[in-house]
């Protein structure tokens, strides 16, 4: 099949080796790096050799090399799969994965932040709207408390009836409380950076705003090096919105 390399064995032949060097060879990866990423792909892959949506979440979650694993379930990495799927079929083949994977970890400020738009924008019309701001961000809020819920929940307190009926009020005024504020930040947003007054960011002002607020940019862009990957921004002060946003 175009776009993969099939192998269900301990060795890569010679074949498989081409086939696999002429897809490297359009991202920026070292030979080394996408053999890695391949046996990666391979581990949550079906027989198909392609990914499904469900699939695809298997895979970041073993990308922790390249800090990407955080995104796994959350709306970032929900809205990736469209991002990654190229010829919109609704599958994902491992030429589109490791391209895409290649722009999202080693490309350029641009092709980050088109990825960064395209994440935004969900009904993929080329504009990004205030709600369309503020479901990602409250989305993305409601992961991660269902994701600290089962993190810090004690095992003697789940099938605790009042302890669950505590959590479940405090999980609900505290989202209560984050969307009100998101209403007054999008729009914000939107009356700084709409330019055009149209009621709705188009692709330029959407990179506008990223370039203006650097910790928004780095919430959704890693700066990579030989030893991994770090944040491309670091303020204590600003870490509870990063979490918030990534």
């Amino acid at each position: 099949q175009e776009g993969s390399v099939k192998r269900r064995s301990n060795m890569l032949d010679e074949a498989m080796v081409q086939n696999l060097e002429l897809i490297r060879q359009q991202t920026k990866f070292t030979a080394e790096e996408a053999k890695k990423l391949f046996f990666v792909y391979e581990e949550a892959a079906p027989e198909s050799q392609v990914l499904n949506r469900e699939d695809f979440q298997k895979v970041l979650g073993l990308l922790e090399d390249f800090q990407l694993s955080q995104y796994k379930n959350l709306p970032m990495g929900l809205q990736l799969f469209d991002v990654f799927d190229g010829n919109r079929n609704g599958l994902i083949d491992f030429s589109e994965f490791l391209i895409g994977l290649s722009k999202l970890v080693k490309g350029t400020d641009e092709e980050k932040m088109d990825i960064t738009f395209n994440v935004f924008d969900r009904d993929k019309n080329g504009f990004i709207t205030q709600d369309e701001l503020k479901e990602m961000y409250i989305n993305t809020y409601r992961g991660l408390m269902r994701r600290l819920r089962a993190t810090l929940t004690p095992p003697e307190f789940v099938d605790n009836p009042e302890a669950n009926k505590f959590q479940d009020e405090l999980i609900k005024n505290l989202q209560h409380k984050f969307e009100k504020i998101m209403n007054g930040v999008t729009k914000n947003i939107m009356d700084e950076m709409d330019k055009s007054e149209d009621g709705k960011l188009n692709r330029e002002e959407f990179k506008e705003f990223l370039q203006a607020e650097p910790f928004v940019k780095a919430s959704y862009q890693l700066k990579f090096t030989k030893d991994g990957c770090q944040p491309a921004y670091q303020d204590d002060e600003k870490l509870t919105t990063e979490v918030s946003l990534s």
